[in-house]
């Protein structure tokens, strides 16, 4: 898989848009069988930044609905999520709805087999308008070190060092 983001800053820390396309190429050998699969996805994210607030617009494909295995393929249509949420210190909360326009999840299913080729489609409705909440918290547990504008000394005053300067 490859998997290179393109960030833009169009206006500084406050607006932030990445774009990710995503090519995967799949081999699979089998006793029996050979393929080679190719899915192409797009994820688009537009954030927004003020102060300790953000709001969020994601509209893509996910990685994990979109895969080769053996002879069976999975892929599925496109997912969005809006979000708003709240960045401290120490930890952050969010809020947001899954596929807000009421856009049906698709699933293709197809399995490539000799013996048993299928192909299934599925909608599902349940995943239109779903509320999400997320909450982080940072756990450092970690000893702080506190770095200090110091100047490096560094002399050798043994008593079997040699000086290299002038006397």
């Amino acid at each position: 898989s490859a998997e290179p983001t393109l960030k833009l800053k169009p206006w500084k820390n406050h607006l932030a848009i990445s774009v990710t396309p995503r090519f995967s190429h799949f081999i699979s050998h089998g006793n029996s069988y050979s393929h080679t699969f190719d899915i192409p996805t797009l994820r688009v994210n537009i954030g927004g930044y003020y102060k300790k607030w953000f709001a969020s617009i994601m509209a893509g494909n996910t990685p994990h609905s979109n895969y080769f295995y053996g002879e069976q393929s999975s892929k599925s249509t496109m997912m969005s999520v809006v979000a708003i949420g709240c960045r401290q210190k120490n930890w952050s909360a969010l809020a947001g709805v899954m596929n807000p326009f009421g856009i049906k999840m698709k699933t293709k299913n197809e399995n490539f087999a000799a013996l048993n080729p299928v192909v299934t489609d599925a909608w599902n409705d349940g995943m239109a308008r779903k509320i999400t909440v997320r909450f982080t918290w940072n756990l450092d547990f970690g000893k702080q070190f506190k770095g200090e504008n110091r100047r490096m000394e560094n002399r050798d005053e043994n008593s079997g060092i040699m000086s290299g300067g002038k006397e």
